[in-house]
């Protein structure tokens, strides 16, 4: 398989703090990549090794084959990124704003100004940049990252703060680009976006990748059921002589399949417990993602 990425014990210290732990990630080339963990499993650190802006303690970083750290002047035109929230000038308007940036480029070329801000639905917007939304600054910066046409683009939770139209017309934005052939990085406490967009995922956890493959194997179905009662400890005694079951907030989750749920009312019931509130569970790509961090599976 051709690789975008590849990383092969890639490792960062700072003094005698482990930030990441012998890296070992494949990112396959034309994909959406989801780069899941929750805050400090460094996954910022990995994001700035992978682009150049950090150097690795150990290890190595392959982009498209090549060896970014031995010659990173090769490879720099492979990639383009929005980290964070991107920055412009205020006072001039989006395409003024690119047309500064692209006589900034080393290596010039890729589309034009106008394709950029047609493909991010800026185009005939001559409104300063000052007064922009939070949405269009985000597709600005996309149309920022593409100027030299990079094969691989890094998104760092590009739909944070926008509203739920400016999250979908997002999501729409990275599927025309995977579309397009791009290979994405995408990464998101959103997990349900990161469901409906990525192809493939990674979970880092404390600095060790403790699960990649793709989106589906992570939100396989699970039948389980979820209880509300009046009596969580009594209800709970009864039912795990039985079943596997785990407290979610104020409801149990009992490991089963859904048709049991009469025989566990029954029980709770006969018990002299009140049920307030009896439904399935859903097994999204949350259920994956909280396996893993807890077990290093899903």
């Amino acid at each position: 398989m051709n690789f975008a990425i590849e990383t092969r014990q890639l490792s960062k210290r700072y003094a005698d703090k482990v930030v990441v732990s012998d890296l070992n990630l494949q990112i396959p080339l034309g994909c959406v990549f989801g780069f899941l963990g929750p805050n400090g499993a460094g996954k910022t650190t990995t994001l700035r090794m992978l682009l150049g802006l950090v150097k690795p303690t150990s290890g190595n970083i392959f982009i498209r084959g090549r060896n970014a750290l031995a010659d990173p002047a090769t490879v720099s035109d492979e990639v383009g990124a929005v980290i964070e929230v991107p920055t412009f000038f205020p006072y001039l308007n989006a395409s003024e704003n690119l047309a500064f940036f692209a006589n900034c480029l080393v290596k010039p070329g890729g589309r034009t100004i106008s394709d950029l801000l047609r493909l991010v639905g800026l185009d005939g917007v001559k409104t300063k940049v000052g007064k922009f939304s939070l949405g269009m600054k985000q597709r600005l910066g996309i149309a920022s990252a593409l100027l030299g046409d990079p094969r691989i683009l890094f998104l760092d939770e590009p739909t944070n703060g926008l509203d739920p139209a400016g999250i979908r017309e997002m999501l729409e934005l990275i599927r025309n680009l995977s579309n397009a052939g791009k290979t994405i990085i995408y990464t998101s406490h959103l997990l349900g976006d990161v469901q409906s967009v990525c192809d493939r995922v990674g979970i880092l956890d404390q600095g060790i990748l403790r699960w990649t493959g793709k989106t589906e194997d992570l939100t396989r179905t699970r039948e389980a059921i979820s209880i509300h009662t009046g009596d969580e400890e009594k209800a709970l005694r009864i039912l795990s002589e039985a079943f596997q079951v785990r407290v979610d907030e104020n409801r149990i989750i009992v490991e089963t399949a859904l048709s049991d749920a009469p025989v566990i009312v029954r029980a709770l019931v006969a018990a002299e417990i009140d049920v307030l509130e009896v439904r399935p569970v859903s097994s999204g790509i949350e259920e994956g993602f909280f396996d893993v961090i807890k077990e290093g599976q899903p």
